[in-house]
């Protein structure tokens, strides 16, 4: 059963898109981008170019028996691989190989993020010699990449999670809107066809909600936040 983890569709569309531009560059190569709470491995997400593979390893809980998250845990050094290394390496588990090479999965190397809220990030560019890319050539500038693009993944999710916590009512950002559009409490009043004291009332639970003295303070909040956007 899939888990939700990192789940939203529109994000992890934005962020492949993102890897299937820069890595465009090189040519065409398979990648997959997973993300795996270490402390329950079975919340993974694997944003890729090879759907019909990643697809089967999610549902089958691959993770648990792949020598290169295996491998991926206990280093923080990226690596080369494929079934006969691995093997060499003690990680003989040849089930998910004998299966991946049906897919045209057989080799790769993969660079590792531990990151600081408890996730393994793995980037796997698989079958690369098939491509224009030169791995160890542009190992720092794909580190980069790597990293930056995990780091911005954590961020699109944070906000979402920021959003989700605090919700406003249709009302409350109403008068946010029109507060952000210059007009005053009894103008907004007059707009909405209600009280000054209703005006102030759902001001006052938006300060409370965000945590601010005054609603310019809550207005900047929210555009930061994107609360105000449908």
């Amino acid at each position: 059963m899939r888990i939700h983890f990192f789940d939203r569709q529109d994000i992890n569309e934005s962020i492949k898109k993102s890897f299937d531009e820069y890595l465009a560059e090189y040519g065409k190569i398979t990648y997959a981008y997973a993300i795996m709470n270490k402390k329950n491995p079975a919340q993974m997400v694997i944003i890729n170019n090879h759907k019909e593979w990643f697809d089967r390893y999610i549902d089958n809980n691959y993770q648990f028996i792949d020598p290169v998250i295996i491998r991926s845990l206990n280093t923080i050094v990226d690596f080369s691989w494929d079934k006969e290394i691995l093997t060499q390496s003690h990680y003989s588990l040849p089930r998910i190989f004998d299966e991946g090479i049906s897919y045209n999965i057989d080799y790769g190397h993969t660079f590792v993020i531990h990151d600081y809220i408890g996730n393994l990030a793995v980037l796997s560019l698989i079958k690369y010699k098939e491509s224009d890319i030169d791995v160890m050539k542009n190992r720092n500038m794909l580190l980069s990449f790597f990293i930056s693009e995990h780091q911005k993944t954590i961020d699109l999710y944070h906000e979402e999670h920021q959003k989700n916590l605090i919700c406003l009512s249709p009302r409350e950002r109403e008068i946010l809107y029109w507060t952000g559009r210059g007009k005053t409490y009894p103008e907004i009043a007059v707009i909405l066809s209600i009280s000054q004291r209703t005006v102030k009332f759902h001001i006052s639970n938006v300060l409370r909600k965000l945590g601010v003295s005054n609603a310019r303070h809550a207005l900047r909040v929210c555009v930061e936040l994107k609360l105000l956007e449908d």
